[in-house]
């Protein structure tokens, strides 16, 4: 049975490598240095442990070109420091992805954040920009122009009369025969010219492209009260239905208690992987209200486990608490599918005689406070013979990574299993990445030899701790 619900291996075929712009030295505010730090360590051992993608990062943009050129990469994703790839639109990864898929690949060759200056001709903004490296070898390894201050002759660009904002973001930008004097050039001046020699038009990132990623311009003087807002409110107030997560086979222990978070369908599926009992206990867990409110509306509803979509819509109907996520359609076919896998081993019957017996608690707790970590150990009822703990991936979830340096969010993770271990010793287990089931004694003393940067290691910062 395949769990996964994403083939990431166009971006490994393609040879897509990132490649981070790094920006400390430009970020004046030490909180903002940090939270772009805390960025770009979650995305980098999202990219490399997950996507499979070979990552480099230097300030010099050109130095960065020629990395990837010298390791026969054949397309660099460039992200300066600060960018959060993740939207209202999912993942931007999942946007190259499906761009990658629709279109020809040699026809790709710039494409990024264009910007009209007006009497500072177009810029192409460094927050992030695809670059086909083959196109850029053979148009000679052109560099890609850092501001310049005087009057330079450049040609004059028509453009799109529609923007995607305000009155400077064109959707494409186009060369004419003519030229004019200009008070001076922007970002990406020589790479937009010269890619302008050999395409008729240059197209700038899509709706898709921009609601997928959030970049918080951390070398501008934006407050950071208006960061830690929006930080504040992404993803507490949604709900996802169809979990995309990976789930374990099958589990070695039957089990008598599950803890897991609010996530659709996965305290059930939990729930009959780990071959609960009549009226055994499921703690259901989550730091946000609409989330529990949601899972109890899930959870109180029949489902037709053959049709979990238009089940699940008639739950969010009932639901008095928004839940924006709910009501999306991404993914729902891909979690039908898996479903649908375990029908034949025997879900149904499960869902029909175990699962209205079961013991159903609700929490709402933030597993990164450790009072909350304390009220949390007090769920689980103390004659317990094996408990199982889904986690998620909470102590990975890029939000919390945002205030959070990986380092941090592994002390939170120890502190959680240290207090779990000193009151129900060689009793709890969860979901290991190589594993289906770890005891979680196992992981603390293993925890000493692990190395929590070891996919971050080409970042300058981590090698100086």
């Amino acid at each position: 049975m395949n769990k996964n619900f994403y083939d990431y291996s166009i971006l490994t075929d393609n040879k897509l490598a990132v490649g981070w712009i790094d920006n400390r030295h430009r970020i004046d505010d030490l909180l903002m240095k940090g939270i772009a730090q805390n960025l770009t360590e979650i995305w980098t051992e999202e990219i490399v442990r997950v996507y499979k993608c070979p990552v480099y990062i230097d300030k010099d943009i050109d130095k960065l070109l020629n990395i990837a050129a010298d390791n026969d990469q054949k397309f660099l994703l460039l992200l300066a420091m600060g960018n959060h790839l993740e939207g209202e639109k999912g993942d931007f990864i999942f946007q190259i992805i499906d761009y990658l898929k629709d279109n020809n690949l040699d026809d790709i060759t710039v494409i990024g954040h264009l910007l009209d200056r007006n009497d500072k001709w177009f810029e192409l903004h460094n927050q992030s920009i695809l670059i086909n490296i083959e196109w850029w070898k053979n148009a000679g390894k052109p560099y890609y122009g850092n501001p310049i201050s005087e009057n330079v002759s450049m040609p004059i660009l028509s453009r799109s009369d529609e923007n995607w904002h305000d009155e400077y973001t064109p959707h494409w930008i186009q060369s004419t025969n003519d030229h004019k004097i200009y008070n001076g050039l922007c970002n990406g001046h020589n790479i937009l010219e010269k890619d302008l020699q050999t395409k008729n038009k240059i197209y700038s990132w899509g709706d898709k492209f921009r609601q997928s990623k959030n970049y918080y311009y951390p070398t501008s003087d934006i407050k950071i009260n208006t960061v830690l807002e929006n930080i504040a409110t992404t993803d507490t107030n949604k709900f996802f239905v169809a979990n995309t997560e990976t789930w374990p086979n099958k589990l070695t222990h039957c089990y008598d208690f599950l803890a897991t978070p609010a996530a659709g369908l996965s305290p059930l599926i939990y729930a009959f992987l780990c071959k609960l009992k009549e009226h055994n206990t499921i703690c259901i867990y989550d730091i946000s209200y609409p989330a529990i409110e949601y899972q109890k509306k899930i959870n109180s509803t029949t489902l037709d486990l053959t049709d979990i979509y238009n089940s699940a819509q008639f739950a969010n109907k009932k639901t008095p608490v928004a839940c924006p996520a709910a009501n999306t359609e991404y993914n729902w076919q891909k979690m039908q599918n898996q479903i649908n896998f375990l029908l034949k081993d025997g879900l149904t019957e499960f869902y029909y005689s175990i699962w209205p017996t079961l013991n159903i608690k609700y929490l709402h707790i933030d597993l990164l406070n450790i009072d909350d970590t304390a009220r949390f150990v007090r769920q689980i009822q103390l004659d317990l013979k094996y408990g199982f703990l889904h986690l998620s991936n909470i102590f990975r979830y890029k939000n919390n990574g945002i205030l959070n340096s990986k380092r941090v969010l592994h002390s939170y993770e120890m502190h959680l299993y240290k207090k779990l271990a000193s009151f129900f010793p060689n009793k709890i287990y969860t979901k290991n990445e190589e594993k289906n089931e770890e005891l979680i004694d196992d992981i603390i003393i293993n925890s000493k030899n692990i190395d929590v940067y070891s996919n971050m290691k080409m970042l300058p910062w981590v090698n100086n701790d």
